[in-house]
C-alpha cells in the first residue's frame, strides 16, 4: 500500500472505507486470507488517535478483521485485535460481537 501517496486526513479515510468495503466484498465470497489483507490495510490508515477521531470506523475494521483473523486461525492477531476492541469500546453493547469471536474461539480450543 502507498501510504506516502496518499494526502490529508479525508483522503486517508476515504482509502480505509473502500479497503473494508473491498474486505466485505472477499469476506461475502469466503476470500478470508483477502478480507483480512484488506482489513490490515484499512487499520493502517487510521490515525493514531483512531479509537476518538473515527471510532464507528474503528470499531467496524477491528471486529471484522477479528473475525476474519479467527477464520484463517490467526489466534494472536484475533486476540490482539479483540483486547483493543475491549480497552476502547465505548460501551458494553459494543464490546458484545467481541465477546462473542472469543467465545466461539475458546469452544474450538477447548473441544477434543
Amino acid at each position: 500500500l502507498a501510504l506516502n501517496i496518499i494526502e490529508g486526513d479525508a483522503e486517508r479515510i476515504e482509502v480505509a472505507l473502500l479497503n473494508l468495503k473491498a474486505a466485505k466484498k472477499a469476506r461475502h465470497a469466503s476470500a478470508f486470507e483477502n478480507a483480512l489483507a484488506y482489513l490490515k490495510s484499512a487499520k493502517e490508515l487510521l490515525g493514531e488517535n483512531h479509537w476518538k477521531d473515527d471510532y464507528q470506523l474503528s470499531l467496524e475494521i477491528y471486529v471484522l478483521a477479528s473475525q476474519m483473523a479467527y477464520c484463517n486461525g490467526a489466534f494472536d492477531l484475533m486476540n490482539d485485535l479483540l483486547q483493543d476492541i475491549l480497552d476502547n469500546a465505548e460501551n458494553v453493547l459494543d464490546k458484545t460481537e467481541s465477546f462473542s469471536i472469543r467465545l466461539k474461539y475458546l469452544t474450538v480450543q477447548r473441544s477434543p
